[in-house]
C-alpha cells in the first residue's frame, strides 16, 4: 500500500461517519453495584443474528455459537435425529446426519480480522519486552480507567467535545516507560507529533493509510473492529451515554473518542514500522490492504462456513421447544376457586421453582408472577440520605421517590449509623479493601470479621425490622402523592397482577434478593433487570399502599373492593437458602407452608448440586454459610439456563414443572379488552427476559469477550466500573465463569428465549407490527414467540410475519 494523500472530502465520504456508525452498535454495560443482565447485540437487532455471527467472528473474533465438540457431546443425548432433520430443514441443508457428524469431528478453522498490533507481534519476536497487543490494551485500558474516576486532574480541557482525546494524549506523551517496555527508540517522538485534536487524528490516519480504491464498506468494517478490539470499555462508555439519554441530559462522546484512540495506536504503529523496518512496512501495506478489501467475502465466507454449526445449535433449540410443547399441549387448567393464600412473586426462573413447591403445601394455595418491582415507578431515598436508589428495571426512568419520613432529632444519629454501616458493607464487597481496613481499624476488627463469616445471622435487609411497617411517603417532583393518587397507582398495579376476586385473607407480595459475602458482582444475583437491588423496598411499599384504610375505601368506590379482612404481607425471598423472611409482623399456619416449600426446594438444591449434604437441617446451614462465605465462588447459580417465558393464567401452568427453566408471568387475555397488558408485556417484561437469556447465552459461547472471567483473578475497577482480570487488559464484562460453569459442565445452555403468550394471534401480531422493537427481534430471530392457544391447547409459531402450527 502507498500512502496516499486523497481528499475525502472531493470524494464525499467523511471517515467520521464510520466511527459514529460503530459507537452506536455497542450495548451499554451496568456498574457492578447496579448490574443488570444485558442483551449484548441488543443494538445489532436490526440484522438477521447468523449474519450478525458472521461479522463478529470475522472482525471481532467473538463466537456466538459454541465450539464443535459442544454439539458433540449432545449427541443422542439432548440432540435426536429427529431434532437434527428439522433443523436441515430449517437451514435448507441437504447433507446426511453422516455428514453432520464428520463435520464435527473436523479441527475448527477460521480466519478474523488482524490488528496491526497483532501482525507486528507475529512478525517480530517479544521475548525480552511487552508484546504490541499487550502495550495497546494496557496503556488504553489504565487511562480509562483513570481519567474516568478523575476527570478533574485533566482540568477544564476534560469538558471539551474531545477532552478525552486531548487528555489521552497528554498523558502518553507524559509517560516515557512506555518507550522503555516496548524497546522502542521513536516511540515519543512520534506520540509527540501526534494531531492535538481528534478530528485531526481521524483524517490524517484515514487520509494517509487507505489505499486508493477503498469503499466506505471496508473503512465501515475497519472502524468497527478497532472498537471491538476495546468493547469492554466501549460498553461501559456506551452506558454513561445510555443514561444521558434517558435523563436527557448532554454528554461529552467518549465512545466516538475511544475509536480515535484505539485508530490514533494503528497510527503510532505505522508510522513507528515506517522508522524502523520498510521491509516490515511492506508487507503490513501487504496485509492491512488486503484485508480491507477481503473483509466483505471473508464475513460471506465466515457465515457459509458456520451453516452446519448452525444446523446443530438450532438442533438443540428445537429440543427444548419439542419438551416444552408436550408440558403445555398436555397441561390441565386447575384453578383456585376460593384460595386460602396468595402470594405474588417476581417471574424470575428461581421464582418458578417456588411457587411450585409453595403450591404443593396446599391446594388451595394461588401463586402469581409478575415483573418483580411490582410496577412501582419508584427510586428509593433512605432515611436521612439524599442518595436515590432506582427500584425498577434499568431501561426505565423513575418517576416516584419512595422515603420513610423521621423526626428530625433523628437524623444525626441515623445518618451515623448508615455511615458506618456503609463502610462495612463496602470493606465486605472486596477482600483488599477489608483487609486495609483491619489493618487501618486495629486487630479487634478482626474479631468483627470472624463473627460475621462464622456466627453471622440472616443476612441484613435494607429496611429494619422495626421500621418495616412504618408509613411511607411517596412524592413526584415536589408535591406529595395525593389519596386519589396513590389509589390510581395500586388499582393499576392490582389489574397488571391480575388478582380478583375471591381475595385470600393473607396476600403475600414477594420481592426477592440473593446475599453473599466479598463478591463484586453479588448484585447480578438479585434481580436481572432492577439494577441489582432487592425487592424488598417495593414489597414493602405496595404492601403500605394496599394496606392504608383511605386507599382501600376509594378502591371500593371504583370497583376494585378489597375485604378489609384481607392483608397484604411484605416478603423477601432469599435466593442462596431458598428462605422467604417475613417483613413485617403477620403470622399464621402458612408461616408453616412458607417454611415446608423451603424445605422441598432445598431438597432439589441436593439432587443438582454435589456440593451440599443430603440431611436437611445441615442443607439450611450450608446455603446459610454460603451468604457469609469469603471464598464462596459459587453462592448460588441466579437465572442459569433460562430458556422461557410463559405469559398465560396460573390455573394453566400450575401442574408443570418448568425445571426452572422459565419466567412465569400471569396474564389472562379475557380481562385485557384492550390488549393494553399484553402490549405491556411484549415491550417490557419480554424485553428484560430477552436481555437476561442472551447475556447467559453470551457469557457461555465467549466469555473471553462477553464474560467476565475467573472470579480469582479478578480486580475491581475503581470500585464499580468493572473488573480486570489479573492486572489488566481490557474491562470484564458478563458473568463469570463460575456463574455458568461447576468446574466439569457448563451450568447453562446457550439457547435462544422461547416466549410462549395465551391469547389471540391476531391480538400479538398487532402489537408486532406496531412496535419495530419487537419486530426486528423476532424477525432477526433473537428469541422465538409462540401462541398457545388454551381453547385447543395447540401450539403455533410466529416465523416472518406469520402464523405456523407446531
Amino acid at each position: 500500500m502507498t500512502f496516499a494523500n486523497k481528499d475525502h472530502q472531493q470524494s464525499g465520504f467523511n471517515p467520521l461517519n464510520a466511527v459514529n456508525l460503530a459507537a452506536k452498535k455497542i450495548t451499554p454495560t451496568w456498574p457492578l453495584d447496579q448490574s443488570i443482565a444485558v442483551n449484548p447485540w441488543w443494538q445489532l437487532r436490526t440484522t438477521e443474528m447468523t449474519e450478525t455471527a458472521a461479522t463478529l467472528r470475522f472482525l471481532g473474533n467473538i463466537r456466538l455459537l459454541m465450539p464443535k465438540k459442544y454439539y458433540y457431546s449432545l449427541w443422542l443425548t439432548e440432540i435426536s435425529e429427529q431434532n437434527l432433520n428439522e433443523a436441515k430443514s430449517y437451514f435448507d441443508v441437504t447433507a446426511d446426519t453422516q455428514e453432520l457428524l464428520a463435520y464435527l469431528d473436523k479441527p475448527e478453522t477460521h480466519k478474523h480480522w488482524e490488528h496491526i498490533s497483532d501482525f507486528l507481534d507475529d512478525q517480530v519476536s517479544h521475548q525480552y519486552k511487552i508484546s504490541w497487543r499487550e502495550e495497546v490494551l494496557q496503556q488504553i485500558s489504565n487511562f480509562c480507567a483513570f481519567y474516568l474516576n478523575f476527570p478533574d486532574n485533566f482540568g477544564p480541557q476534560s469538558t471539551a467535545s474531545d477532552g478525552f482525546y486531548k487528555a489521552w494524549r497528554e498523558s502518553t506523551i507524559a509517560d516515557k516507560g512506555m518507550q522503555i517496555l516496548t524497546g522502542e527508540n521513536h516511540l515519543h517522538e512520534i506520540f509527540l507529533n501526534l494531531p492535538d485534536n481528534a478530528d485531526a487524528l481521524l483524517n490524517q490516519h484515514y487520509n494517509q493509510v487507505t489505499s486508493e480504491g477503498v469503499d466506505e464498506t471496508a473503512w465501515q468494517d475497519y472502524v468497527y473492529a478497532l472498537l471491538l478490539d476495546v468493547n469492554g470499555w466501549a460498553s461501559w462508555l456506551a452506558y454513561g451515554e445510555w443514561q444521558a439519554n434517558l435523563h436527557e441530559r448532554d454528554t461529552p462522546p467518549l465512545l466516538r473518542q475511544l475509536v480515535i484512540i484505539r485508530m490514533a495506536w494503528d497510527w503510532v504503529l505505522w508510522q513507528n514500522t515506517l522508522m524502523t523496518d520498510t521491509s516490515l512496512l511492506e508487507k503490513l501495506n501487504t496485509m492491512f490492504t488486503r484485508q480491507l478489501h477481503g473483509s466483505r467475502s471473508m464475513q460471506l465466507q465466515s457465515k457459509q462456513e458456520n451453516t452446519f454449526l448452525w444446523v446443530w445449535h438450532k438442533a438443540t433449540e428445537i429440543n427444548f421447544q419439542q419438551a416444552m410443547h408436550q408440558k403445555l399441549s398436555s397441561a390441565l387448567s386447575q384453578p383456585v376457586k376460593k384460595p386460602i393464600l396468595q402470594a405474588v412473586f417476581c417471574i424470575d426462573v428461581r421464582s418458578e421453582q417456588y411457587r411450585r413447591q409453595l403450591e404443593a403445601q396446599n391446594i388451595d394455595i394461588e401463586t402469581y408472577g409478575f415483573a418483580g418491582f411490582f410496577g412501582l415507578p419508584i427510586a428509593f431515598k433512605s432515611k436521612a440520605g439524599n442518595t436515590l436508589r432506582a427500584q425498577l428495571p434499568g431501561l426505565l426512568k423513575p418517576s416516584l421517590i419512595a422515603q420513610q419520613p423521621i423526626p428530625a432529632s433523628e437524623v444525626i444519629q441515623i445518618q451515623a449509623q448508615l455511615k458506618n454501616k456503609l463502610s462495612w458493607k463496602l470493606a465486605s464487597d472486596s477482600a483488599p479493601s477489608s483487609f486495609g481496613m483491619v489493618e487501618s481499624q486495629g486487630l479487634f476488627k478482626v474479631f468483627d470479621l470472624l463473627k460475621q463469616s462464622l456466627f453471622g445471622s440472616n443476612p441484613s435487609r435494607v429496611i429494619p425490622t422495626e421500621d418495616a411497617e412504618h408509613q411511607w411517603e411517596i412524592t413526584s417532583g415536589t408535591s406529595t402523592l395525593d389519596t386519589e393518587a396513590l389509589t390510581a397507582l395500586a388499582k393499576a398495579i392490582i389489574g397488571g397482577i391480575g388478582l380478583t376476586t375471591p381475595y385470600a385473607e393473607n396476600i403475600l407480595i414477594v420481592g426477592h434478593g440473593s446475599f453473599s459475602a466479598n463478591n463484586p458482582h453479588a448484585s447480578s444475583l438479585d434481580c436481572g433487570a432492577c439494577g441489582g437491588q432487592t425487592g424488598e423496598v417495593n414489597a414493602l411499599v405496595l404492601c403500605h399502599l394496599l394496606n392504608r384504610k383511605e386507599i382501600r375505601k376509594t378502591l371500593n368506590s371504583t370497583g376494585a373492593s378489597i375485604p378489609d379482612s384481607t392483608a397484604f404481607v411484605p416478603c423477601l425471598h432469599n435466593t442462596v437458602t431458598d428462605e422467604i423472611i417475613v417483613l413485617n409482623s403477620q403470622s399464621g399456619v402458612w408461616l408453616d407452608w412458607l417454611n415446608q416449600a423451603t424445605v422441598s426446594c432445598q431438597k432439589h438444591r441436593v439432587i443438582s448440586d454435589g456440593n451440599l449434604p443430603s440431611d436437611a437441617q445441615k442443607v439450611q446451614q450450608a446455603l446459610t454459610q454460603r451468604t457469609k462465605d469469603w471464598a464462596q465462588l459459587r453462592p448460588e447459580w441466579g437465572l442459569v439456563n433460562n430458556a422461557s417465558f410463559v405469559v398465560a393464567p396460573r390455573a394453566d401452568t400450575k401442574g408443570i414443572d418448568f425445571e426452572g427453566r422459565s419466567f412465569l408471568h400471569d396474564y389472562t387475555w379475557q380481562s385485557d379488552s384492550k390488549f393494553d397488558l399484553l402490549e405491556l408485556i411484549m415491550t417490557a417484561p419480554m424485553i428484560v427476559t430477552n436481555w437476561i437469556n442472551l447475556q447467559y447465552y453470551a457469557s457461555v459461547t465467549d466469555n473471553q469477550h462477553y464474560g467476565s472471567g475467573n472470579k480469582m483473578l479478578h480486580n475491581v475497577v475503581d470500585g464499580n466500573f468493572g473488573v480486570f482480570e489479573g492486572n489488566g487488559g481490557d474491562l470484564r464484562i458478563g458473568l463469570p465463569q463460575q456463574s455458568i460453569h461447576d468446574g466439569v459442565k457448563w451450568r447453562h445452555s446457550p439457547i435462544r428465549l422461547n416466549v410462549y403468550i395465551a391469547a389471540p394471534r391476531n391480538a400479538i401480531k398487532d402489537i408486532i407490527d406496531k412496535h419495530p422493537m419487537v419486530k426486528d427481534l423476532l424477525e432477526n430471530n433473537w428469541l422465538f414467540l409462540f401462541q398457545w392457544d388454551l381453547d385447543t391447547r395447540a401450539i403455533w409459531r410466529y416465523e416472518l410475519g406469520d402464523w405456523q402450527k407446531s
